[in-house]
């Protein structure tokens, strides 16, 4: 385990022991999610069901997920979309 990857997995336990978050925005984690799995945009928005560009847009923060995406991520990537 490299230690960014480490880090990223210290984060997520920290953040399931808290009953909470830390990141700030539904793309900076949903790309921490792409690197946890080591998970290129494309084989991510193939789970997900969207088109690139859609993912790409959260991931960039110029979109949010509806409800029902944001329903979907959960559903793939697990609980903790902020």
């Amino acid at each position: 385990m490299d230690v960014e990857s480490g880090e990223e997995r210290l984060k997520a336990v920290l953040n399931e022991i808290n009953g909470r978050n830390l990141e700030r925005s539904v793309g900076a984690w949903l790309g921490s999610q792409l690197n946890r799995r080591g998970w290129g945009r494309w084989r991510a928005a193939e789970a997900l069901g969207v088109r690139l560009s859609k993912l790409s847009a959260w991931l960039d923060g110029r979109a949010d997920p509806t409800e029902r995406e944001r329903e979907r991520i959960t559903a793939v990537f697990g609980p903790g979309l902020p």
